[in-house]
């Protein structure tokens, strides 16, 4: 039997042993059996494990071959979990790698948690990364954590040699290793993206794994079960159109809800449904419309009211023509980590730029007010937070309400733990809060105010 014939076969059985995979899903694990449905399958030989993008499951057949039937369940509710989580629409960018090992972190603790069979040697959320999201996870990892990222370049110039030694026009060897930078058989494209951004596109643009990584896991290091790439953009060859987050949140919303109903949905499933199903705070839209609410306003001699022009009579109309006065909080207690400032700074420095108000004060507070900035429209943000203590919100919120520029609206910045006022102030407060659980898993939310959970 000739390469191609051997290759044939191998394709033929995969695609029957993932369908049977899919079939068994359905039946056992319908949550995942049923979105499972909704990808085309392909069979991608230039992968080297299996990959997922919204509209296609690629899979390598050589790869589908190595895995036992518990494992090749593991292997379709992996990338089925990847989509579910709206994965492929929510790297934007970040490093391609990095995002799938951060993604791998979240889901293969909820499929083991799901009794499924996954690699000895797979990625897991530990620590404070479990029941946290792909993007927390992936900001939160150190230089560290992704050094099996790294050593790739003696898989690579082997990879070189196979190519110098193979010129028959297949694919470097026939364990499911080559990585698409050969000539195979017109799949691969050497000219692929070297950076791995994967817009989903099939065989033709494959990712990590043609300048060699492991599905997003890289170096060969650990035992990766495909990686998740980023949703196309285009229709398909057939016309259709490309899917869309908002399609899969409501394909899952149903599948959760049947799954749940008949009583085999994880309880930490089902949290990490919901949280990927809550739709995404637009910051920016937040705050102008909260702040617009409270529009500084002013009566103006330059705009008489025409109700009284008629009569003769010249009196200011009310106009506005700007925002007022913004006191903003950030907490800088120590329970606030570097990258909650990041995000805290970044959300300041929108309301500088989009939201257009008179002045901000700035207060940097834990149990007491830390330190003050005055900002004025146009001037560069002075950013110096100053605490690390314990958090009481009441020092703070009491020296803005007594502020001698009187801001008609506050903004609070903070992960919520802290001590609150038993009374509350006649400023409207909005409070950004970065997490919406304690440690003990109780709900977060303000006694007073608006409560916004900006936290991924």
């Amino acid at each position: 039997m000739s390469a191609h014939d051997k290759m044939t076969a191998a394709m033929g059985t995969a695609v029957s042993r993932i369908t049977a995979a899919r079939t068994s899903l359905i039946l056992d694990q319908p949550f995942f059996g049923s979105l499972a449905l909704r990808l085309k399958l392909q069979a991608d030989p230039t992968c080297k494990t299996a990959w997922v993008d919204g509209r296609t499951l690629g899979y390598s057949p050589a790869f589908v071959d190595t895995l036992s039937h518990d494992e090749l369940l593991a292997l379709v509710g992996h990338e089925v979990l990847h989509v579910a989580l709206g994965h492929p629409w929510r790297r934007g960018a970040r490093d391609h790698r990095k995002f799938n090992i951060a993604a791998d972190k979240a889901i293969n603790t909820l499929l083991r948690e799901s009794g499924f069979t996954l690699p000895p040697d797979a990625y897991y959320a530990e620590g404070d990364e479990i029941g946290k999201s792909a993007e927390w996870i992936y900001d939160h990892m150190t230089d560290g954590d992704d050094e099996e990222t790294q050593p790739e370049q003696d898989e690579e110039q082997e990879q070189e040699q196979d190519e110098e030694q193979d010129d028959d026009g297949q694919p470097g060897n026939d364990s499911g290793d080559g990585d698409g930078e050969q000539d195979g058989d017109g799949d691969g494209d050497a000219d692929s993206d070297a950076e791995g951004d994967g817009k989903g596109q099939g065989p033709s643009e494959s990712t990590d794994e043609q300048d060699g990584g492991t599905d997003g896991q890289g170096g060969g290091a650990g035992n990766s079960q495909g990686e998740v790439r980023d949703a196309p953009t285009s229709p398909d060859a057939d016309g259709q159109p490309a899917p869309t987050e908002q399609e899969w949140k409501e394909a899952v919303s149903v599948a959760a809800k049947v799954a749940n109903a008949q009583g085999n949905l994880p309880g930490s499933m089902g949290r990490a449904i919901a949280q990927a199903l809550k739709p995404r705070v637009d910051v920016r839209s937040l705050l102008l419309r909260f702040m617009q609410e409270r529009t500084a306003a002013d009566y103006s001699w330059s705009r008489p009211n025409p109700r009284y022009m008629a009569q003769g009579t010249y009196l200011p109309a009310l106009h506005s023509t700007q925002l007022g006065e913004v006191a903003i909080m950030v907490d800088t207690s120590g329970s606030i980590d570097d990258v909650a400032l990041a995000s805290a700074r970044a959300i300041v420095q929108d309301v500088l730029d989009e939201c257009n108000p008179a002045g901000v004060s700035l207060y940097f507070a834990d149990t007491d007010v830390a330190h003050v900035e005055r900002l004025d429209r146009g001037a560069p943000l002075a950013w110096e937070p100053k605490g690390g203590g314990g958090t009481d919100f009441r020092a703070a919120l009491a020296a803005i309400e007594s502020d001698e520029s009187e801001p008609v609206c506050c903004i609070c910045i903070t992960d919520l733990e802290g001590t609150f006022p038993t009374v509350a102030p006649e400023l409207p407060v909005i409070w950004l809060a970065t997490k919406e659980t304690s440690w003990s898993g109780q709900e977060l939310i303000a006694p007073f105010g608006e409560t916004v959970y900006i936290g991924e």
